[in-house]
């Protein structure tokens, strides 16, 4: 059988994953323009206290194994939610999440995005793939190395000379009979919630940006299926905690990761881009059919796009914009969550850096239609200029947020050196 593991000490994880999940925005790219986004993606804007953000503060899942109509399924998932208009917009993350919370692990979204670095990280190539949590700088097995969850991914992949469906349909009877979810990884990641004995090919899921609650019957298999083993010994917590906060200083000074320009870097690029597509080429096709930073491809400029590139140039401006406003949502929320655990001193960095993340988040969440989804114009609207030069100014004043941020983690980890961490 061919298993790939994430094992949560394994130096090669990375690659691992990047080969099964980040296969899925590179494949939705070349055969159609990036990875899909749902048409009712538009969330509303959240505060730091609309939420949960810490282990225990999580409603508990109840979960149950039930057969009925000739189905094995869990009772209890059919609405959990995330995509659309939720503030978890990090469809893996969010799934593991609730996988984990469905095996009784207190451990929430915010929690994840924190200890990943997907709560500090902004990546930009015009690609949606570029907010997608394993391209780029893989933060999902940033979350495996800090939660000691190791995930076991199956290749299911339609077309990949790997695949191996015999071994996932065995893990996925096991799986759901035990009681716990599997992750359903393709563009985005939704979860595997029962089975119908005796049709091998037909699973139950409960999607990704699921607009009403229940399950879906469904013959499509996705690129991967995540199969949670039984968790490892986690780091020690504060010095977990002191890592997390590094990793949230080496993502805003990272200027590349992949195919991506990556940290104050891609604020950087966006806002030129923004500014002077229509003067200049700033967005490049490669041979696949993606935006690209390197390689053979053609160049255009915003104005001078075909129909269905410039679809896919608002379709990736819009979902990284949305992704970032959730992003520094989680970030504000891990903050505030943690702070109690570091002396006084270094708490009120935190508590500022928060701030900081909160007042970022609600500036460009309140003028999200300056970066509109293709959908969101009707009746012959444009993407006009105007709300280019509009979003451009809002990214400035995000960067400088975001850097006066990392300035008061930085005084939160000099405040902090010296603490004991041993058993903490």
């Amino acid at each position: 059988m061919n298993r790939r593991r994430i094992a949560a000490a394994r130096p090669a994880a990375a690659l691992v994953t990047a080969a099964i999940l980040a296969a899925a925005a590179i494949a939705a790219a070349a055969a159609a323009g990036c990875s899909p986004v749902p048409k009712n993606l538009d969330p509303p804007c959240f505060r730091t206290g609309d939420g949960p953000a810490m282990a225990g503060q999580e409603p508990m899942l109840h979960i149950d194994i039930r057969q009925e109509d000739g189905k094995v399924r869990l009772s209890g998932l059919e609405g959990v939610y995330w995509g659309g208009r939720t503030d978890r917009q990090n469809s893996v993350l969010a799934c593991l999440a609730i996988a984990m919370q469905a095996r009784g692990d207190n451990v929430s979204y915010e929690y994840l995005m924190g200890v990943s670095g997907a709560a500090f990280r902004l990546q930009f190539n015009w690609c949606p793939s570029a907010a997608c949590s394993p391209c780029g700088f893989n933060c999902v097995d940033t979350a495996v190395e800090a939660t000691g969850q190791p995930i076991e991914w199956i290749d299911t992949g339609k077309d990949s000379p790997t695949r191996d469906p015999a071994a996932a349909r065995s893990a996925i009877r096991a799986s759901i009979d035990s009681g716990v979810p599997l992750l359903y990884a393709s563009e985005e990641c939704g979860l595997v919630v029962g089975y119908v004995p005796g049709a091998d090919d037909e699973l139950l899921v409960r999607p990704y940006s699921a607009d009403k609650e229940g399950y879906r019957t469904t013959a499509a298999w996705p690129w991967a299926i995540g199969v949670l083993g039984p968790r490892t010994g986690a780091p020690a917590r504060h010095g977990l905690l002191t890592r997390s906060l590094n990793r949230a200083i080496g993502l805003a000074e990272m200027a590349a990761a992949g195919d991506y320009t990556s940290g104050q870097a891609a604020y950087e690029r966006w806002i030129r881009d923004l500014e002077a597509g229509d003067e200049k080429a700033v967005y490049r096709v490669a041979q696949a059919g993606r935006p690209a930073d390197a390689g053979a491809g053609v160049e255009y400029k915003l104005t001078d796009l075909p129909p269905d590139k410039l679809r896919d140039a608002m379709l990736g401006n819009a979902y990284t914009y949305c992704c970032l406003i959730d992003a520094r949502l989680a970030a504000a929320r891990f903050l505030r969550g943690v702070a109690v655990e570091f002396e006084p001193a270094a708490s009120g960095h935190l508590l500022k850096a928060a701030d900081l993340y909160d007042s970022l988040q609600l500036k460009l969440c309140r003028e999200r239609g300056v970066a509109p989804f293709p959908w969101d114009l009707a009746g012959g609207a444009a993407w006009t200029r105007q709300m280019r030069l509009r979003q451009a100014a809002l990214l400035k004043e995000a960067a400088d947020l975001d850097r006066q941020a990392i300035v008061e983690v930085r005084a939160a980890l000099k405040a902090d050196e010296g603490r004991a961490v041993a058993g903490k």
